[in-house]
């Protein structure tokens, strides 16, 4: 199946949602579709203060048909290949999208070498990744709280 909008935005992120939402209050006209395979939207930049104790981690997540801006079509299949000379990308039911103008803001694909789950003997913490933000309240709250003058 073949279909066609003016704007197709890869990734339903937060900068994917809020490029369909600004342009969305420019122009309710607009036919813009959302590719994101995803059923979770996590509120990545608040999980450097779940790291800090700050902010609760399951207040991050909302379902993704949630945050699709009103007036924009959400397509939940991951693209599997972008094919710029037809205006079009591939998806992985092997249904095609053809589009005017392309924007993409995708995590294309988290590879674990760069990013990996941590241990307690790894020394880092990957601000993107869900459970190295749980990990490092945990670790956070077995430190001694400094004392207030």
């Amino acid at each position: 199946m073949t279909q066609s909008y003016q704007i197709v935005i890869v990734g339903g992120g937060n900068a994917g949602i809020t490029v369909a939402a600004q342009l969305l209050l420019k122009n309710r006209k607009l036919n813009i579709a959302v590719i994101e395979p995803a059923d979770k939207h996590y509120y990545q930049p608040a999980w450097t203060l779940v790291g800090g104790g700050v902010f609760d981690i399951n207040k991050t997540a909302r379902n993704e048909a949630q945050v699709i801006p009103r007036g924009a079509h959400w397509i939940k299949q991951k693209v599997v290949g972008f094919m710029p000379e037809q205006n079009a990308v591939q998806l992985d039911n092997d249904d095609t999208v053809n589009y005017k103008y392309l924007v993409i803001h995708a995590l294309l694909q988290q590879q674990q070498p760069l990013c990996p789950l941590l241990s307690s003997k790894q020394k880092f913490v990957c601000p993107f990744a869900y459970a190295s933000n749980i990990f490092l309240y945990k670790k956070t709250q077995n430190c001694n709280k400094a004392k207030q003058p």
